[in-house]
């Protein structure tokens, strides 16, 4: 079969040349803004950013109603920015896009509530807590102002209030405001499916609360109904139902449950190694199921587990190198307790090496 053309075309090519054909601005703005959001999906960050800048030129110049493409750009550019870590752009971007909101709808509408969180989500992530608490709650008035059809996004407002009350220690102010909010996703999620991750994400922070109070039972079954929530939206073999996993695994060892624990680490490095690029992930799992099976007196199993998690380790980028010394110090000290003194010297040798050679590069 001959090659189309277009195969050995460049993505800029095509799209100067879709530009350039007789588009109006409105066709041309929204072409621009799908392939944007298409490398994003990919992780593309920088064609993307370079992509939804030109359908923000292309929409800027529209008026009244037309200028919900200037805000679909803006809200696009906000989002690779924030995932490049450029906050101050995309606090540029997320600025100007509220801005377009209110003269497009007014303040009391879904699309500004979600402007406001926006805002709100990006003082947090800056640790501007005071900022983002602010916007939140005029998120939350706008909201009721809006009615019913705002729920969803006030529900992600009061998310974020709940994060800065926990990290104030106001535990109980948080939770009342996670349980609003996953009473309004748990409503709506029969019609929308997605809404099952945020409110996941929500059982797995009440799921916390519960652990560091010492309520296990409570804790276990938020954990265990986020697992359930995750496995719904994307099946069992996806990162997030993992990361529940350990939490629950760990909920188990702290409340002496030490089989149970084990089965979900296991199931996590299961996961892990079929999703792929989780390698740090899978060993610190690795290495926690080595601590049981050391813990239980089985030295043999919990040495190889132990290997294992080096092994892994080893492959990974530097950034891994202090938990690469965390697991190669409980072999050493496995070693040690089975009275093997000649091989966990030098293992402990390789660790202060590791780290001399680490501190003097910082």
């Amino acid at each position: 079969m001959k090659r189309s053309i277009f195969g050995t075309l460049t993505l800029s090519c095509v799209l100067l040349i879709f530009i350039s054909s007789g588009h109006g601005s409105g066709q041309t703005c929204k072409g621009l803004y799908s392939e944007a959001v298409i490398l994003c999906d990919q992780g593309q960050w920088t064609d993307a950013a370079r992509v939804a800048k030109m359908a923000l030129k292309k929409a800027e110049p529209a008026q009244g109603s037309q200028r919900v493409h200037t805000l679909r750009s803006l809200r696009l550019l906000d989002k690779v920015q924030r995932e490049r870590g450029n906050l101050l752009e995309a606090r540029k971007f997320c600025t100007r896009a509220h801005t377009v909101c209110l003269a497009l709808y007014g303040n009391a509408h879904p699309s500004s509530v979600r402007s406001l969180v926006a805002l709100g989500d990006l003082s947090a992530r800056e640790g501007k807590y005071s900022e983002a608490e602010s916007y939140y709650r005029a998120a939350v008035k706008s909201g009721a102002q809006a009615g019913s059809v705002a729920d969803l996004e006030v529900a992600s407002a009061l998310v974020g209030l709940a994060a800065i009350y926990r990290t104030d220690g106001k535990n109980q102010e948080a939770r009342k405001l996670y349980e609003q909010a996953l009473e309004a996703y748990d409503m709506s999620r029969k019609y929308r499916p997605a809404l099952n991750e945020p409110a996941a994400d929500i059982l797995c922070n009440l799921g916390d609360m519960d652990k560091d109070r010492g309520n296990f039972p409570f804790a276990a079954e938020s954990y265990r109904r986020a697992i359930e929530k995750f496995t719904m939206l994307a099946g069992s073999e996806n990162v997030k139902t993992a990361d529940a996993r350990m939490r629950l695994a760990d909920l188990y060892v702290r409340w002496g449950k030490p089989v149970r624990a084990e089965r979900q680490y296991k199931k996590a490095v299961a996961t892990y190694r079929n999703v792929g690029g989780n390698e740090i992930k899978s060993a610190i799992a690795m290495k926690c199921i080595g601590d049981l099976q050391s813990e239980r007196g089985n030295w043999e199993l919990a040495e190889r587990y132990y290997t294992k998690s080096m092994m892994t380790l080893s492959d990974c980028s530097p950034s891994c190198d202090l938990t690469l010394a965390t697991v190669m110090k409980a072999l050493a000290d496995l070693k040690m307790r089975r009275g093997d003194h000649a091989r966990a010297i030098p293992v402990y040798g390789k660790i202060l090496a590791r780290l001399n050679v680490d501190s003097g590069q910082k």
